[in-house]
């Protein structure tokens, strides 16, 4: 009979759940929260608490499970920071529609500090105010939010010039026309434990407030439960079971209006069940034994991790679950998928983890628990190369690469621009500078570099040597004679014998089987070179296009940077790409660079008015003309013609800037490439063909080649390997399929 009496009681004590609170509200606003429990303090004065976080997790269950709270953070303990707390609430403010009901809960410590409140952070070691989160900055942030109704539950001090309690609201009479008129006007409220921290019950193992607060809103059966009529539930028991007497009231200054927050049962069967019940409880107290049971689910479920677990690995990482039913069953989901059974589960992959637990096929509860990895203070880590900045080895050595950081990282060994090892210790066979480089997640956060220098053997040739004689006599293997053409590709030619009294090097026979990642290859074409390599061509140009058609049958992927034609020399000398095109084949050139076979002929032709047909029969009648070119663009006769003095010269940045200077008289001549021109016409409606004569024949041809900076120690393998493949695809009619295909293309006015 003690069940029943209660029930009654609870129905009769309750005089603001009104029956016409029953009215359907119109619209369907969103339910945010956020949580915030902490029962673990630094500062020594202030003891720990004992369910903040537990109680935290007990009225978030609740709100979403039957009032259907959908979006909803938590901050526990050592989370629990000020920065987080304030950056959370931020968060919540600022992220939030007019619409949107947002609930903020605190339970922890609380001060008062000249008649301002505070609330203590995880992290605070005094009660300084400067390490408190005030309940003034709470209140400033509540103010710039857009969401018409926010409600504060405070399980510890909230008070000062932020709160205030009237004895006046609104009048609710219950009907339907209050209800309303409450969610028109703006609501900025707050329900406070009263006291400076919560009041424990051991019976419950909850604090006297959210044991309260979560009776009445278990029991509540209405279809909408304004913040006014919960705290009148609530009040009485509180202050008749702890020292505190609870406060109700608004956030001041923050554009209160006197609305309210509504909570709304969202869970029909749940709530017809409760009132099912409570109507028998009433009409036929007596008869209530012999009436079918109703189940009545009293299962409380919880991870005791939290909502949110950060670990610094996945090693031996175990969550856990609580509940208070001993009999009921567990049942683990990851990705959707069932992966255990026992209260503690062992994990080893990051995510979002469900756990489900049921005494019957009705009564089930769950909650979930998000695993992620800790991230790195790179600001913290470092590398160095063992072995110093600067050393010296006869035929070959090693480099060793030392970390003091735990966390997991990648290395990554260059050397000439190209990537030479992922693992921490590098055999070493020729000179340069290494750099070897830490990265985290595919970021770099760490490098070293070392200058090293490989002191090889040494043979005299004599007479009848040849490269693979040679192979054979130092590696036992005539088919490792590539290492001899690239050790010593300035001394010796392919196919023909190696002069007497050359002095050869003999690199270490474990350099051929060093691996390259030719995948980590930089390449720098024109960004303004059309149609041969141009950001805005068909495929970005012919020569891109054969260039990345011979890697890719190489299996090798590489990048691309577009640059102005007058930036690649700076950029592959430095190494920061390692290959250059379209470069010409001058001799000056020669110096610098290794170049692959011819890639395109380009014809050089000269352009004039239409009204003015240039005759370049006599060379003389160029002499003290005005020529336009396109800069870089490197046609060897504009400088043979500057060189005699025949020519001015107007550099420009695109071949449609020579054509308008042309058009208006401002040059005489423009000196290009007959299919950059073309590609002019094709593309620019503004430059009519008709309006140019082209003299009829060319004046000269530029050869286009891709190029490797000659002091990377890798050049010969790249230009070797491409050659041999470029020869190949050429045979088998693939290159000039491609050349038509894009000439075809060229020709189509966009």
């Amino acid at each position: 009979m003690k069940k029943i009496t209660l029930l009654l009681l609870i129905i009769f004590s309750a005089p603001y759940i009104s029956t016409a609170s029953n009215f359907p509200i119109v619209d369907s606003p969103t339910y945010k929260a956020l949580f915030i429990g902490i029962d673990n303090y630094k500062v020594s004065s202030l003891g720990n608490l004992l369910s903040s976080s537990k109680d935290s997790r007990s009225l978030k269950n609740v709100l979403e499970r039957k009032y259907g709270f959908t979006d909803s953070n938590v901050l526990m303990n050592e989370s629990a920071t000020k920065q987080n707390i304030l950056s959370s609430i931020r968060k919540l403010a600022s992220g939030a529609a007019e619409e949107d009901h947002l609930l903020l809960f605190f339970a922890g410590h609380g001060a008062e500090l000249d008649n301002e409140g505070y609330w203590v952070p995880a992290d605070a070691s005094s009660l300084d105010a400067s390490e408190l989160v005030s309940n003034i900055d709470v209140q400033q942030i509540i103010k710039a939010t857009k969401s018409k109704h926010v409600l504060i539950l405070s399980n510890g001090f909230f008070a000062g010039k932020a709160f205030k309690s009237p004895s006046f609201f609104i009048n609710n009479d219950g009907s339907e026309g209050y209800y309303k008129k409450i969610q028109m006007l703006i609501s900025r409220q707050a329900i406070t434990s009263g006291g400076a921290s919560p009041t424990f019950d051991a019976d419950e193992n909850k604090s006297v407030f959210t044991k309260y607060l979560l009776k009445f809103l278990e029991v509540n059966e209405t279809n909408v439960l304004d913040s006014g009529e919960l705290y009148e539930l609530i009040k009485y028991p509180i202050f008749s079971n702890s020292p505190n007497m609870p406060r109700f009231g608004h956030l001041q200054y923050t554009g209160h209006e006197g609305g309210q927050f509504v909570f709304r049962i969202s869970e029909e069967k749940e709530k017809k069940l409760t009132v099912n019940t409570l109507k028998s409880a009433i009409s036929s107290p007596d008869k209530i034994k012999k009436e079918p049971k109703v189940e009545v689910c009293n299962l409380e479920t919880s991870i005791k991790q939290g909502d949110k677990l950060i670990v610094d690995n996945l090693d031996d990482v175990a969550i856990n679950v609580e509940y208070n039913n001993k009999a009921a069953t567990v049942q683990w989901l990851f990705k959707g998928k069932e992966i255990g059974s026992a209260k503690e589960l062992s994990i080893n992959e990051v995510g979002k983890y469900e756990v489900v637990v049921s005494t019957t096929a009705t009564c089930k509860k769950s909650a979930t628990i998000t695993v992620a990895q800790k991230e790195v203070d790179l600001s913290k880590v470092d590398v160095f190369i063992e072995e110093g900045n600067s050393v010296e080895y006869t035929m070959k050595g090693t480099l060793s690469a030392k970390t003091f950081t735990k966390e997991a990282i990648e290395y990554e060994w260059r050397l000439g621009g190209l990537v030479v090892s992922d693992e921490p210790v590098l055999m070493v066979f020729r000179s340069g500078e290494y750099e070897v480089s830490l990265k985290y997640n595919g970021k770099e956060i760490a490098k070293d570099h070392s200058m090293v220098i490989v002191h090889p053997r040494t043979y005299t040739s004599v007479q009848g040597d040849t490269p693979k004689k040679v192979a054979a006599m130092f590696y036992s293997d005539d088919k490792l004679e590539s290492l001899i053409y690239k050790a010593n590709i300035s001394k010796i030619k392919i196919g023909k014998p190696i002069p007497i009294n050359t002095n050869l090097v003999i690199p270490a026979k474990e350099e051929a089987q060093q691996g390259l990642s030719i995948k980590s290859l930089n390449i720098a074409g024109v960004s303004n070179f059309a149609p041969f390599s141009s950001i805005e061509s068909y495929k970005n140009g012919i020569v891109t296009d054969i260039i990345k058609t011979v890697f890719n049958k190489m299996e090798q992927t590489n990048e691309f940077l577009f640059v102005p034609l007058t930036k690649q020399g700076n950029l592959i000398l430095t190494n920061k790409v390692l290959a250059a095109y379209p470069i010409r084949k001058t001799a000056e050139n020669l110096n610098k660079y290794i170049f692959t076979k011819e890639l395109y002929r380009v014809d050089n032709v000269i352009y004039s008015r239409a009204a003015e047909p240039f005759d370049y029969s006599n060379k003389k009648n160029i002499k003290k003309k005005k020529v336009a070119f396109v800069t870089g663009s490197d046609i060897k006769e504009i400088d043979e013609l500057l060189a005699r003095r025949y020519i001015k010269v107007r550099p420009c940045t695109s071949l449609e800037e020579a054509f308008r200077l042309l058009q208006r008289e401002q040059v005489d001549l423009i000196i290009c490439s007959s299919l950059g021109a073309y590609h002019v016409f094709m593309n620019n409606e503004k430059i009519k063909q008709e309006a140019f004569y082209l003299v009829n024949q060319p004046i000269g041809t530029t050869s286009l080649h891709l190029a490797v900076s000659n002091r990377n120690p890798f050049g010969f393998d790249i230009i070797a390997s491409f050659n041999a493949m470029f020869e190949q695809l050429t045979e088998e009619g693939v290159i000039i399929k491609l050349i038509d295909e894009h000439l075809d293309e060229f020709q189509k006015r966009p």
